[in-house]
């Protein structure tokens, strides 16, 4: 199945319930129309929303807190994300609010926007199984497959989440660190040796699950591994 089609039903859904009521944007609340950019986002808000910090300053804030060389030899993110931030309301749509449409709406509003570096492939942070039934979709998949569809870089899923880990909104960074660590593990290792491959996820927090994907990715023989978020936090404080 083709990436497009892998979306389809949850846009034929969403359509049709924005044909049965008004379509409100999720930050402000106003009544909007189906031709912004970004589905159930308006496009005022989406231009107002703060940017997150730069290259340089998130791969610091890695290497500061792990005390060492980051695995990712990269990292793009396009908004910050912190307690007051209108973001936060966004992404808890995108993660627990059912807004598919609005995940792959947002991937290619990224691929428009930034200047990514060559990749091979596109490889999204994967969600456990157990945790994919729940929600219904892992939203780093959806973003990957909007970001596709405008580059036409292809999504491998290159890793599999091997532990259905405990939520890490209220953990520390170290305990964030342990969380994540040897819970990933590797497929199709023969078609990413040797390859430039990008991870994407909707946030960075601390960076601690990034880390340890890049880290399995490399061990397995890829040639780089950068990452492309939506947001990242600016700080962890009071983050839900």
């Amino acid at each position: 199945m083709n990436l497009l089609g892998m979306t389809f039903i949850p846009n034929i859904m969403h359509a049709m319930m924005d044909a049965i009521a008004p379509l409100h944007c999720e930050t402000c609340d106003q009544c909007i129309s189906g031709n912004t950019h970004v589905h159930r986002v308006c496009d005022a808000c989406l231009y107002m929303f703060e940017c997150a910090p730069n290259d340089d300053v998130l791969l610091n804030q890695l290497y500061t807190q792990n005390n060492k060389d980051s695995f990712v030899c990269s990292i793009e993110s396009h908004f910050a994300f912190h307690q007051e931030a209108p973001i936060q309301r966004i992404i808890y749509a995108i993660k627990y609010g059912n807004a598919q449409y609005m995940a792959f709406d947002f991937g290619k509003y990224l691929a428009r926007i930034k200047k990514h570096t060559e990749v091979d492939y596109y490889v999204p942070v994967p969600l456990h199984r157990a945790r994919v039934r729940e929600r219904g979709y892992n939203q780093s998949l959806l973003i990957a497959q909007g970001i596709s569809s405008v580059t036409k870089v292809p999504v491998i899923h290159s890793l599999e989440r091997l532990h259905y880990s405990t939520t890490q909104t209220k953990l520390s960074s170290k305990d964030r660190m342990q969380n994540v660590q040897g819970i990933f593990s590797i497929k199709n290792a023969d078609r990413i040796r040797g390859k430039r491959l990008m991870l994407l996820d909707d946030v960075m927090t601390t960076g601690s699950t990034l880390e340890e994907c890049a880290q399995v990715l490399l061990e397995s023989g890829a040639r780089s591994v950068s990452a492309l978020t939506l947001a990242a936090a600016t700080s962890t404080r009071g983050i839900q």
